[in-house]
């Protein structure tokens, strides 16, 4: 069903619940076509289950700037793959804070589990921030 719907998100937090007993169908199901959607939703859900079989598809999502790069960086970030670091900051360093904040935020906290927020960067932040929103980054920037 994950290869072939168009609602992902739901059946992966189904999947999800079946715990690592589904990781070599998942690692299967990896090596097969699939869309862009249900590849990086299918190496999420693995490495969110305990399988590094989906780091490298997740690490390209990153380098390419792909849709799913927020997401990518998260489940990476929480899994400390350090590869990730440069990927994401690249990405947050290049990104509209302006305009998207929010996304912005997400790079952030990935990157601080990452421990890849130097002071440089937190500066960089501060001047491509929305004012009226600079004190939630101060926030996030301390944490």
């Amino acid at each position: 069903m994950l290869a072939e719907s168009e609602t992902l998100y739901p059946i992966a937090a189904k999947i999800f619940k079946f715990g690592p007993l589904v990781n070599p169908m998942l690692e299967d199901l990896l090596t097969q076509p699939l869309s862009g959607q249900a590849r990086d939703h299918t190496a999420t859900l693995l490495l969110e289950l305990g399988s590094k079989a989906g780091v490298p598809h997740l690490l390209s999502v990153l380098e390419n700037h792909g849709q799913n790069s927020p997401m990518a960086a998260l489940v990476l970030g929480k899994a400390r793959i350090r590869e990730a670091a440069p990927l994401v900051r690249d990405l947050l360093e290049g990104w509209d804070c302006g305009s998207d904040p929010y996304t912005a935020n997400t790079f952030i906290l990935a990157l601080k589990k990452l421990n890849g927020l130097d002071d440089a960067l937190k500066q960089t932040l501060r001047q491509k921030w929305p004012i009226v929103m600079k004190a939630g980054l101060e926030k996030l920037l301390a944490k």
